[in-house]
């Protein structure tokens, strides 16, 4: 077999998967979420064939997430550009994988309320694929679970529940809608010279409120 990890490649003789994984833990001096292992033959790799586009001489493995436990201070709501509005939980400071995460996303207001999330809970969070800060578990909950606004948080507008999420319906002059659809406009045309911080200067100023 032949592990490659990003920078670390080495040929070696072993009997079983788990050797395999515990030989590259032991000999990678830095964090990876995975590793793909590979039969060592070519003409045999090729030999082994494909299933459903997969081939059959190569396995990948994805480590579980790095986790650490918190505990909520604080659930706010944000808005994005479909209006979509998504509980973030506030955190007490903790480390994972060399960062400081203070807030982790909740997704929607099924998932808040399948974790019976609220202010004081004791939550576990992790770096999904080792990235973005999110609960993974409640470990002590208080009893509760933190409700949803009853009005858009940015614009005071109307919400709605569609399916698992809480929507601004005021589309046309939600701010957080509006300033949204422009950053995605932009950086769909990837027009480098326009960033977050100069799209909502240019709202805010009333120079530009639409994508015309």
């Amino acid at each position: 077999w032949n592990v490659v990890n990003g920078l670390v490649q080495g040929d070696f003789n072993v009997d079983t998967l788990t050797q395999i994984l515990q030989k590259c833990h032991l000999e990678c001096e830095y964090e990876i979420d995975g590793l793909v292992c590979a039969v060592n033959d070519l003409e045999f790799q090729a030999d082994l064939g494909e299933l459903n586009m997969r081939p059959k001489g190569k396995m990948a493995f994805k480590f579980p997430n790095e986790t650490a436990k918190s505990k909520i201070k604080n659930i706010e709501f944000q808005v994005g550009s479909t209006g979509r509005i998504t509980p973030v939980a506030v955190l007490e400071k903790v480390k994972i994988l060399g960062v400081d995460i203070e807030r982790a996303s909740v997704y929607n207001m099924a998932y808040l309320q399948k974790l019976e999330l609220d202010v004081g809970a004791e939550v576990l969070v992790c770096r999904a694929n080792d990235v973005i800060p999110r609960i993974e578990d409640t470990l002590v909950k208080t009893g509760t679970v933190a409700s949803h606004p009853k009005k858009c948080p940015v614009c005071s507008g109307k919400v709605e529940m569609q399916g698992e999420y809480l929507v601004c319906i005021n589309s046309d002059s939600c701010p957080a809608q509006q300033v949204g659809k422009l950053e995605n406009w932009i950086s769909n045309l990837n027009v480098l010279e326009l960033g977050e911080t100069l799209i909502h200067k240019l709202f805010e100023s009333g120079l530009v409120t639409d994508i015309a």
